[in-house]
């Protein structure tokens, strides 16, 4: 449950205040993660996508599913697709039943990729960050942030829509599965 709003001028200073700090600190060493796996040879724009799709059942999602995980419109993540695609990373791949699905799926290059980059993200996440906090205090810092998952919610008709779900929990075939780390980078 969350406090009530705060009283007065100072008090909600120090909440934006707070908010802002927290923001900017999460925000500056997901940077630093992001270039430690730049250095490893993988572009900063392509690692969530690889991600997604290496942790994703079969290695592949909609093209609609990864936009949203990665809050972008889906002209965005288009034409993301279409580099990463013209690199030789990922196929798009429709389905019969429907023309409207299209599946990103990763080709054996971005598989390889992929692993890399996971490589890289998960040492660079392990060197940084647990040289400043514990696991346990990552541990809850995790279950605080989940709560703010109901904020992102833009579509009351389908409260799941902008979740960010650790990849265990992405669908009920991978439960159990993973580490249970955010997808969104």
């Amino acid at each position: 449950m969350s406090d009530p709003k705060p009283a007065g001028p100072a008090a909600e200073r120090q909440l934006i205040d707070d908010w802002t700090s927290a923001a900017e600190i999460i925000g500056a060493v997901q940077q630093a993660v992001l270039t430690r796996v730049a250095e490893a040879g993988v572009p900063t724009q392509w690692v969530a996508v690889l991600r997604l799709l290496h942790d994703a059942p079969d290695q592949r999602l909609t093209m609609s599913e990864i936009a949203r995980h990665l809050a972008m419109s889906s002209g965005g993540f288009t034409k993301l697709a279409d580099r990463m695609a013209r690199d030789g990373l990922i196929d798009r791949r429709g389905v019969s039943t429907d023309r409207r699905v299209v599946h990103a799926v990763l080709t054996e290059r971005g598989r390889i990729l992929a692993e890399e980059c996971t490589r890289a993200y998960n040492e660079a996440v392990i060197g940084l960050v647990l040289s400043a906090i514990s696991a346990r205090e990552l541990k809850a810092l995790s279950r605080l942030a989940a709560q703010l998952n109901p904020v992102r919610d833009p579509d009351p008709a389908n409260p799941d829509a902008f979740l960010i779900r650790p990849p265990s929990l992405a669908s009920p075939e991978r439960r159990g599965q993973g580490t249970g780390t955010a997808t969104r980078v």
